[in-house]
């Protein structure tokens, strides 16, 4: 049984792992696009970032990953360090990115939002939601070492 537990846990960590991970390369997929736009501004008529297909289809196929990880990852986590600030923190990120990436077209054409805050706001998003997974990670950590310790 003490086998079984310990590849439990690692592999809710794991998912914490894989959570942060894919929060970066969303980012870094935010970023490049945002230099290779620059330098080449004729570059497939996609000058803004997240008004092509592609980038609709990115940030979509990202969230369909980033959920069913994210979502028990943080629940894993709590049930072990029984803190919220993780999963508030995460979750925050997480709205962040689906509002920006499921309204985005309706929040600039209502004027709420202009067009250059978008990759800002979904740097953030990802940024915001790692940080979230890295506290969980930690937390969890933290968790199991205190009650290692206890027992």
């Amino acid at each position: 049984m003490g086998f079984v537990r310990i590849v439990l846990i690692n592999m809710k960590i794991n998912l914490d792992r894989i959570a942060i991970s894919l929060s970066a390369f969303c980012a870094l997929h935010c970023v490049i696009l945002a230099l290779v736009a620059g330098i080449l501004p004729l570059f497939f008529g996609l000058g803004q970032h997240g008004h092509g297909v592609h980038d609709f289809l990115f940030h979509q196929v990202m969230l369909i990953l980033i959920l069913p990880i994210s979502l028990p990852a943080l629940w894993f986590g709590y049930r072990k360090h029984r803190r919220l600030r993780p999963i508030l923190v995460s979750v925050f990120g997480l709205l962040l990115l689906l509002i920006v990436s499921i309204f985005v077209d309706d929040l600039i054409h209502s004027g709420v939002l202009a067009v250059e805050y978008e990759t800002s706001l979904t740097l953030a998003g990802g940024i915001i939601h790692a940080v979230g997974h890295w506290l969980n990670l930690k937390a969890t950590a933290a968790a199991g070492c205190t009650k290692a310790a206890a027992a």
